[in-house]
């Protein structure tokens, strides 16, 4: 099964069964869930590190953050309902495919009143390796959040 196949797989499953994201390789779910957030995302990355790697993934959102983490997973391709301008352009110059169904600005906070507090972390930030740790130093409460 090839890449495009895994993708149509993934966003089949995401929208059937209203996940927040899912990972197919070969044509088997590597990792789903309803959870919602940047924490679950590097989770699932860091736990089935072997098993992203040329993978690929549908989300309800991809910003920033969340394409910096993929792109650190070596995830081959992205189906996202929602897409930020910023990670579409991150995805482009890192060769990962990506496929969509609204752009955006920017991806906003729970509250919908302000960019998300992760997209502002790593705003700035070009390095891969960097926003991992930054994001990773978050997400498990070495750095607060403002």
């Amino acid at each position: 099964m090839n890449l495009e196949n895994d993708l149509i797989t993934a966003r089949s499953r995401l929208l059937k069964n209203n996940l927040s994201f899912v990972i197919v390789k070969h044509g088997k779910i590597v990792f789903e869930t309803k959870s919602k957030g940047i924490r679950m995302l590097l989770e699932a990355i860091s736990t089935y590190q072997k098993e992203v790697e040329g993978a690929s993934i549908a989300d309800k959102v991809v910003g920033k953050a969340a394409m910096f983490l993929i792109i650190r997973a070596r995830i081959k391709s992205v189906y996202a309902k929602v897409i930020s301008t910023a990670a579409l352009e991150l995805a482009s110059s890192n060769d990962v495919s990506v496929l969509y169904d609204r752009m955006v600005k920017c991806i906003l906070n729970k509250a919908r009143s302000d960019t998300c507090p992760f997209e502002k972390m790593v705003e700035n930030v070009s390095s891969t390796e960097q926003a991992f740790q930054i994001l990773r130093d978050v997400v498990y409460g070495k750095t607060v959040v403002s």
